[in-house]
């Protein structure tokens, strides 16, 4: 776990081979104003749009299939910001407004989103909104892999391993290589079992070992890409099933709109006591669902009447960092990188 909190006061397509703590005391202060500057790193201590495809069986025994093989719930949210076509897509995607989706996605696509390409070729994998087309499939893989998406690499290379194009072990491997290198714990499972089974690449267990254990290590991180806005550090996520854009503030307890609060709740109930520039206002604590890569965590915030700039529906405090083991913010791939344990 974080041992303590540095305040900045300021602001896959194919088969595949803490603790929350709740406000003590009645008087809060928050920081709105993050500035990008003053951001610290933390020190301390599968988003995968992979699909399975029932009409295309892996290669190898049945263990092999079960390691390869992705899980069929693919979350198609937001995942880059500074889109909002991205944006848009990921929210018609969760309301099953599929058509729409693609036509987004395809929008964002073409702005040169490299998430929206890979996830436009799971559209077309699916035939959802679009008709079935695998030459499309791996034409917005490619380009997804291309624009340095990583599970658009990983997508691409389970084309070429299954057949579905023309089969092309090696040129899976190489995909396969650049997924991993990407940061997809997939990819990095993927071109293990290939040095293992020796098919495209020489075979190699110890080299096959490296690669699984890259991807244990990589399957226990969350990459959530991030904006620089106005000197704020913006992310998007989902909060009970609702997509809302945060600002990220080390120094800062975790707030959000009333919106949140639960419904039925009454609001005479006993309020703690925001502090804030300009006088105090009530706030009440909650608990509520942060959907993170597939999984629900139970996390607590407060909620008020807050005015937030940037279209901004709350603050993303150190107390839902504190929930990870580390936290840190790679500014040069703009993406907050959260780890468990």
């Amino acid at each position: 776990m974080i041992g303590g909190v540095i305040s900045a006061h300021a602001p896959a397509l194919f088969p595949l081979p803490g603790r929350a703590k709740p406000p003590q005391a009645r008087t809060l202060r928050l920081a709105f104003v993050a500035q990008c500057a003053s951001l610290a790193f933390f020190l301390f201590c599968p988003a995968l749009f992979s699909q399975s495809h029932a009409n295309v069986a892996p290669q190898g025994s049945n263990t092999s299939r079960t390691l390869l093989r992705a899980s069929e719930d693919s979350n198609l949210s937001p995942r880059t910001p500074g889109d909002d076509s991205y944006s848009d897509a990921g929210r018609l995607y969760q309301r099953g407004r599929y058509r729409e989706a693609a036509n987004a996605y395809q929008t964002a696509c073409d702005k040169f989103n490299a998430k929206a390409c890979t996830d436009q070729g799971v559209m077309y994998r699916r035939g959802q909104g679009v008709r079935r087309d695998y030459p499309r499939v791996a034409k917005f893989s490619q380009r997804g892999c291309d624009g340095g998406n990583a599970q658009g690499c990983t997508n691409l290379g389970l084309m070429y391993w299954n057949n579905v194009l023309p089969k092309d072990d090696q040129r899976a491997g190489e995909l396969f290589a650049r997924a991993c290198d990407g940061g997809d714990a997939h990819g990095c499972r993927a071109l293990a079992f290939l040095y293992e089974q020796g098919q495209g690449v020489p075979k190699d267990l110890a080299r096959a070992a490296l690669f699984y254990q890259e991807a244990g290590e990589q399957a226990r991180q969350h990459r959530i890409p991030f904006q620089v806005r106005d000197g704020l550090i913006l992310i998007e996520t989902k909060i009970n099933d609702e997509m809302v854009k945060l600002i990220v503030d080390t120094g800062a307890t975790t707030a959000l709109a009333l919106r949140f609060l639960p419904r039925g709740r009454p609001l005479d109930l006993p309020a703690q006591t925001l502090d804030l520039v300009h006088g105090n206002m009530p706030v009440y604590p909650i608990r509520v669902t942060w959907s993170l890569d597939g999984q629900n965590k139970q996390v607590t915030a407060i909620a008020g009447e807050f005015t937030l700039p940037s279209g901004t529906g709350g603050i993303f405090g150190a107390d839902m960092l504190e929930t990870f083991h580390s936290a840190r913010f790679d500014f040069q791939n703009s993406v907050l990188i959260l780890e468990d344990e």
